[in-house]
This record gives structure tokens, sequence and C-alpha cells, in this order.
């Protein structure tokens, strides 16, 4: 069963969506170019301060 699994998918696997995607819910268009994605400032700024967060709640690095 397995392998027939394995066989099916390919070798593909599924990654995990951007934790900043979920800004896109926001906006009002339905789809965005590669180039317009990359360049979203409302996506970056969302990005940079879920990355904020998260390294204030694991604290400081002691080997930085």
């Amino acid at each position: 069963m397995l392998r027939w699994l394995k066989n099916l998918m390919g070798g593909k696997l599924i990654e995990d969506a951007p934790v900043e995607l979920d800004r896109c819910i926001d906006c009002e268009k339905l789809a965005c170019s590669t180039r317009e994605y990359e360049a979203c400032v409302a996506r970056k700024t969302h990005a940079a301060e879920l990355t904020a967060m998260l390294q204030a709640e694991e604290g400081p690095n002691p080997s930085a």
C-alpha cells in the first residue's frame, strides 16, 4: 500500500504555505502574479512582524 502511494506521488512532497500568506486573504485581488506577490509590501511587512513575534517568543539566542 505504501509503495503504491509513493509511486502515485512520484516522490513529490507537499510543502506548508508561507505563514504570511494569510495577509493575501485580506487583499481584494483574486490572484497575483509572481512579481506582484514578491513585491507586495503588505505581505512583506506582515512576514517581518510574524518573524519578530516568533523571535520574541523564543527569547534571545545564546549562540548568536
